[in-house]
């Protein structure tokens, strides 16, 4: 199984009941999400929660404005 998206990216690999998550995500709570999902399928005895958090990099306001086309003054 693989979830992928624009912020999230992580795989689960599940052989014999233990479930591993790897992979990265952006913030601690959608690795804690994952790791419970896992956890809440019937019959999941083990899960070992690999997944990486790995922030998005803030932008400046100058860089958000010119993304969206606007030039600023220097």
């Amino acid at each position: 199984m693989r979830c992928e998206n624009k912020r999230r990216h992580y795989r689960v690999l599940v052989e014999h009941a233990v479930a591993t998550l790897s992979g990265s995500v952006e913030q601690p709570l959608q690795k804690e999400a994952a790791g419970k999902a896992a956890q809440s399928v019937q019959g999941m005895h083990t899960v070992v929660n690999a997944i990486t958090v790995q922030p998005r990099p803030l932008q400046t306001e100058r860089e958000t404005l010119y993304k969206q086309g606007v030039e600023l003054m220097p």
